[in-house]
């Protein structure tokens, strides 16, 4: 049996002629990312006509791929999603004195609307002090040479019992990193999401630029009481649809549950928002794995929706379905990118062969082999480190069960969540490389 084994993880790791299998089409992959990205999909936003469009398209090409229906009704798997229209993006924090300082939220979910009545400061660098009820952390953003993870922050703070975690700019922060996040934030949806059942989150919330740094007065942390005015809200509920599909031969019971989101953020400020790699590229590519891995043992496509509301979709097939043995997640993996978002606009820094690669500890031997297979088609990997890849993406909930995950991502490029992420810039050749690798990476698992 140990022989067998080796002979198929040399078959999988030989050139596609070596290991008898079909070549990838690109023109596949091509009319793919084109019909996901079109305008008639408006950016895919879950619960809206575009997304439903998608998934439309989605589910007639598993039935042309002959792919099993494994969701709850046919391919599909609906879910709930209760939202939070919000009056405005902004909140309040008022002093005892009266004084007022309007600050920006930041939130995927409903906020917990916890009373605010001290604030505790929270030096960088230092683990997050213990709060007790009504108590709200203020700490300062980055000061321009290191990495900023908000949502990473608020995490902490929350496990530390904060009601609510206040950032501010950073006296040192010359290189404009807080103020570009802020600016960011200022076109964001004012609708926040989760599934029914879920805890509010604790808010994050972003002191307005020049008028944030005197909240690390310590007369003004002394002084209180404080007030938090969050603001109004009005509750809605809309329909998120997964897709679920088998491969033509079943599943296994140690089988590879292989995701990518479908969905997008719809329209921001300067218009739609296509999402060409974020992430009809990595549908696009699973899809054409199901082509090219017919006759691999058992596997699952799982292409989410919701992701970009708080990665609900993953979650609610968790509730659904359990845990699968073993996760890969496929987003953003078609353009020239950069391993950092600090090297973005860097001249010359974009790599077209980059890939990057995370994995959970206890991914074992598959994390090794797959990087090997990227390798092997002239992938340039590099581990991806950090909340932004461990946190950021469908495989993040399925990790939290305890099961072994990979992601595989393409890294950061400028476009981002822009109205430029479109279909004419997707290099279609890393698609096709990714697919094949993909496909011998199911074809005989060594772990």
């Amino acid at each position: 049996m140990k022989r067998v084994i080796a002979v198929l993880c040399l078959l999988a790791l030989a050139p596609p002629a070596l290991a008898g299998a079909m070549a990838a089409d690109t023109l596949r992959l091509r009319d793919t990312v084109d019909r996901l990205a079109s305008p008639a999909m408006a950016g895919r936003r879950c619960g809206s006509p575009g997304g439903d469009a998608a998934r439309r398209y989605l589910e007639s090409g598993l039935r042309d791929l002959g792919l099993t229906p494994a969701g709850t009704v046919g391919f599909a798997q609906a879910f709930t999603v209760e939202g939070e229209r919000l009056a405005a993006a902004a909140a309040v924090l008022v002093g005892a004195d009266g004084d007022s300082l309007t600050l920006t939220i930041q939130a995927r979910a409903p906020l917990r609307r916890s009373a605010v009545t001290r604030l505790r400061l929270w030096p960088n660098g230092a683990p997050p002090p213990a709060c007790g009820p009504g108590e709200a952390l203020v700490a300062r953003g980055p000061s321009g040479r290191e990495g900023f993870q908000p949502t990473l922050l608020r995490d902490r703070a929350a496990a530390a019992g904060a009601a609510a975690l206040i950032l501010a700019p950073h006296p040192a922060d010359t290189a404009g990193v807080y103020a570009r996040y802020v600016h960011r934030l200022s076109g964001r949806d004012l609708r926040l999401h989760r599934l029914p059942g879920d805890a509010p989150e604790t808010p994050l919330l972003w002191a307005a630029a020049g008028g944030g740094s005197r909240l690390f007065s310590a007369d003004s942390l002394r002084a209180g009481p404080w007030r938090l005015d969050l603001p109004a809200g009005e509750p809605f509920r809309l329909a998120g649809v997964n897709l679920v599909a088998d491969s033509p031969g079943g599943t296994a019971a140690d089988g590879l549950l292989l995701v990518a989101h479908y969905d997008h953020l719809g329209a921001g400020p300067g218009g739609v928002l296509p999402g060409a790699d974020d992430n009809a590229s990595g549908v696009a590519t699973l899809l054409e794995f199901a082509r090219l891995a017919a006759d691999a043992p058992g596997w699952r496509l799982l292409l989410t929706d919701g992701e970009e509301l708080g990665l609900l979709g993953a979650r609610a097939y968790l509730r659904e379905y359990g845990p699968p043995a073993r996760v890969l997640n496929v987003d953003s993996v078609g353009r020239a990118t950069v391993d950092s978002p600090r090297r973005i606009r860097e001249p010359g820094a974009a790599d077209p062969r980059l890939m990057m690669l995370w994995s959970a500890e206890n991914a074992g031997g598959d994390a090794v082999r797959l990087r090997e297979l990227l390798a092997a088609r002239d992938f340039q990997v590099r581990e991806a480190r950090g909340p932004m890849f461990a946190r950021g993406g469908d495989h993040a909930p399925f990790a939290e069960a305890g099961v072994p995950g990979l992601f595989v991502c393409g890294g950061f490029h400028a476009d981002y969540e822009t109205p430029r992420d479109l279909p004419e810039r997707i290099l279609f050749a890393r698609l096709s490389d990714l697919a094949a690798a993909l496909r011998d990476f199911a074809a005989a698992p060594c772990r």
